[in-house]
C-alpha cells in the first residue's frame, strides 16, 4: 500500500490462509526483527513541508491485531535511522 509516508508494509496479517506466527517467549531472539535500509540519500521532497508532512527520514511503526486495521498516522510511532530500537508489547483485549 502507498501511503503519504511511502510504501507501507504489513508483516503477519494472517492473508492467503496463512497461519499467523506467535511467540510465547519474550526477549531478545523471540520476536521480530528487522535491519531496514531506507536508503535516505533517495529522500525526494516530493510534497511540501505542511503540519502532515515534512522532511523527515526514518520508518513509522504500528502494531496491532490481525483482526483491526492500521491508523499509522494516527496509533504509529516513529523510529529514528542509524540507531537500535527495541520494542515491547504485550495484548490486552477489552469487551464492551
Amino acid at each position: 500500500v502507498f501511503t503519504r509516508y511511502g510504501k507501507c508494509y504489513t508483516f503477519n496479517a494472517g492473508g492467503d490462509g496463512r497461519t499467523p506466527l506467535f511467540t510465547t517467549k519474550g526477549g531478545m531472539g523471540n520476536g521480530l526483527e528487522l535491519m531496514l535500509d531506507i536508503q535516505q540519500d533517495e529522500y525526494l521532497p516530493i510534497w511540501g513541508e505542511t503540519d502532515e508532512t515534512s522532511f523527515e527520514a526514518g520508518v513509522k511503526v504500528q502494531i496491532h491485531s490481525q483482526d483491526e486495521p492500521s491508523f499509522i498516522d494516527q496509533l504509529g510511532f516513529g523510529v529514528a535511522p542509524g540507531f537500535q530500537t527495541f520494542v515491547s508489547c504485550q495484548e490486552q483485549r477489552v469487551q464492551t
